[in-house]
């Protein structure tokens, strides 16, 4: 594959211009054939139509990244002046026989009347294949049967009363609110609906509630899982979830919001039934059921997402190099999710930059047994020193739990522990010695990575 072309090294010339005119064109028209990607973006996905609005805008600069599929990714930043700078991204998915050249790069759309102007796009945190080297790429699960995502819960019956109807009331809260999220509903969700149902199940009070709930006395549950249950059940995707329905009780979210807030909810509901056994009996034995899950349902709701944790907020990137099923059952899946959760709040928490990369690989190349998933986040020299002097140069540690540069510590020891369940290891230290998980630090950039064994077909 070709390296992108970097414009800004690049002198205007007549010819360049003329072949960026001619693509910018090309794309220009596949944007009024194509309203939609493939099924993996709809109904959620971007609406191709909104940017033949924005043919006035100073340049229109484009990234195609070449796919292992009949489509290429398109990301659009778009820059129009009127009296300010306005930026706004768009990502579509373009067929990729439309186009002539088999490599990745960079092109611009100039618009004619406005000049040649161009700009350069900033290039991922992370991709795929820099996966390649951080880990061996022989890892092998011991265990004798695939791990089903459980045994990381605490019995809801462990809670005391008001803790027990606290966890009831937001479980009934976000099922009742993803039902009119639903994007195949009849009826379209409004924000009017949104905050008569919040107020019905009296949101703001259940959310101070959850930091004050309780095992009963006498609840055999270890310290640790209790710990770790609570941190995912006030984590997860709960957090970014109350960011956005606060945003939107100050009228500062549009309809286009409406599919994040359904992922959200969607997410936070499975991570509840993996994390608090008995909350749903029924919703449990769905979960329990055999039913692939494919790695669309991991990059549809992370790709280009904006993810909010308290005071901090990030643009996640995608990159893939898999296309294939990464979980038998929604229960794994969900097991899955509260990794990924945890991973990415830590990055977005963290980034110096605002931009969060999530990467996943297959090892190894010829046959794939184990995905490599990689988050990545700048930062500065100043964190880099605190997290030297936290963890004493030896940054695996942080798996280890309780050490933190400002959240509870739990997150990435989470993370582990089903790492170590999925592969029946018996040691975090034996997971770590083998490469199952780690961190990096090869720049300004935090790099953490864990493994998840591919589902069969």
């Amino acid at each position: 594959m070709h390296s992108p072309i970097n414009w800004a090294t690049i002198p205007p010339s007549k010819k360049m211009i003329s072949a960026a005119m001619a693509l910018g064109q090309k794309t220009q028209k596949l944007l009024h054939q194509t309203r939609y990607g493939p099924q993996l973006h709809q109904p959620r996905g971007v609406a191709l139509g909104a940017m033949r609005k924005r043919v006035r805008c100073t340049f229109l600069a484009i990234l195609l990244t070449r796919r292992a599929t009949p489509w290429y990714e398109l990301e659009c930043t778009v820059e129009r002046r009127r009296g300010s700078d306005i930026t706004q991204r768009r990502v579509a998915l373009l067929p990729r026989a439309a186009f002539d050249a088999p490599a990745a790069f960079v092109c611009l759309l100039v618009v004619p009347r406005i000049g040649s102007r161009l700009r350069t796009f900033r290039m991922s945190l992370l991709r795929a294949t820099d996966l390649a080297s951080l880990a061996p790429d022989r890892l092998v699960s011991y265990r004798q049967q695939r791990y089903i995502g459980d045994a990381m819960d605490v019995p809801l019956d462990a809670f005391d009363v008001a803790s027990h109807a606290c966890i009831s009331q937001l479980y009934e809260l976000l099922s009742a609110l993803r039902q009119q999220l639903e994007p195949l509903a009849t009826t379209a969700p409004t924000f009017a609906a949104l905050r008569q149902l919040l107020a019905d199940y009296h949101w703001s009070a259940v959310i101070v509630a959850l930091k004050d709930l309780r095992l009963r006395p006498g609840a055999e549950v270890k310290a640790v899982r209790a710990q770790q249950v609570l941190h995912d059940l006030r984590g997860g995707a709960l957090q970014a979830l109350a960011i956005l329905l606060q945003l939107g009780e100050l009228g500062m979210l549009s309809e286009a919001d409406f599919p994040r807030l359904w992922f959200l909810t969607r997410d936070h509901l499975k991570i509840l039934r993996n994390a608090i056994t008995g909350i749903d009996p029924a919703g449990s034995a769905h979960d329990e059921a055999v039913r692939l899950h494919h790695i669309n349902l991991v990059i549809e709701k992370w790709q280009q997402a904006t993810h909010a944790v308290p005071e901090a907020r990030a643009t996640v990137h995608v990159d893939s190099a898999f296309h294939g099923h990464i979980a038998e059952r929604c229960l794994e899946f969900s097991a899955l999710d509260r990794v990924l959760y945890n991973l990415l709040n830590n990055a977005v928490r963290h980034a110096a930059d605002g931009q969060v990369a999530l990467a996943l690989l297959p090892v190894s190349a010829a046959q794939p047994a184990q995905l490599r998933i990689g988050v990545a986040n700048r930062i500065t020299q100043e964190q880099r020193e605190r997290l030297h002097a936290l963890t004493g140069g030896e940054l695996h540690a942080l798996f280890s739990g309780g050490l933190t540069t400002g959240g509870s510590g739990e997150g990435l020891r989470i993370c582990a522990d089903f790492i170590l369940r999925a592969y029946g290891l018996p040691s975090l230290a034996d997971a770590l010695q083998q490469g199952y998980l780690g961190v990096a630090q090869p720049d300004d950039r935090f790099i953490v990575w864990v493994h998840w064994p591919i589902a069969g077909d």
